[in-house]
């Protein structure tokens, strides 16, 4: 192959790998404006040094442990019992879904 065919090919090939780069604009995504929130938190309050129970209108509980920085588990619960471990679905199964309960001194 010739050192022209050689060059032709680098190129056609650079443009069309970096050309869709250049070219492409970002899409941005707006929620609309009539949104309708239904359930909304009602109130929240701390409830330790890193958890923080909230309440939604609909009176479902939710809780927030914030376990390390930038880690937190979201636990939502219509009764507000909160257990150490996550429940099973079969109580064959006897894995536990986290490794460690949230009050483990593992975290931080």
């Amino acid at each position: 192959m010739s050192i022209f065919k050689k060059i032709a090919v680098v190129s056609l090939s650079a443009a069309t790998a970096f050309g869709g780069l250049v070219n492409a604009a970002p899409l941005v995504i707006q929620a609309a404006d009539d949104t309708e929130v239904t359930n909304a938190a009602t109130k929240a309050e701390k409830a330790g040094d890193n958890v923080v129970m909230i309440t939604f209108a609909d009176g479902v509980q939710g809780k927030i442990t914030f376990l390390e920085d930038g880690i937190f588990r979201y636990n939502v619960d219509p009764s507000g019992t909160f257990s150490n471990y996550a429940s099973p679905r079969s109580s064959s199964h006897v894995a536990r879904i986290q490794q460690y309960p949230d009050s483990s001194d593992n975290y931080s």
